[in-house]
């Protein structure tokens, strides 16, 4: 199976359309997780997974507005050059994000 845009798109909305906007923002969360150790780990081209993080933030913006904006953040973070600084930054955040009740609140 291939990870590519459309796909990650499409269960994200399907999720958004069922009312789900916990489980769609958790399924970006990993995806970001997921695509930070590929990264880190130079697994694939670096500028792929930019790429790819990019293309993605601007899908979500453009499309239902409920993403988190945590999310948001860790997504711009990914598209920036990796260091290990920088992915233990990511990590962390993820870490604190993940440790949310629920990723459907939308605040700051």
């Amino acid at each position: 199976m291939r990870l590519d845009l459309e796909m990650v798109m499409k269960i994200y909305e399907e999720h958004i359309d069922i009312g789900d906007v916990d489980k769609a923002n958790l399924f970006v969360a990993f995806i970001v997780g997921f695509l930070a150790f590929i990264k880190y780990h130079k697994g694939v081209d670096e500028g792929l997974i930019s790429d790819f993080a990019g293309s993605l933030r601007r899908g979500l913006v453009e499309g239902p507005d409920y993403l988190n904006p945590y999310i948001m953040e860790l997504l711009g973070i990914l598209e920036e050059e990796i260091s290990e600084v920088t992915f233990n930054e990511l990590i962390t955040k993820l870490r604190g994000l993940l440790r949310e009740e629920r990723l459907d609140k939308l605040e700051v």
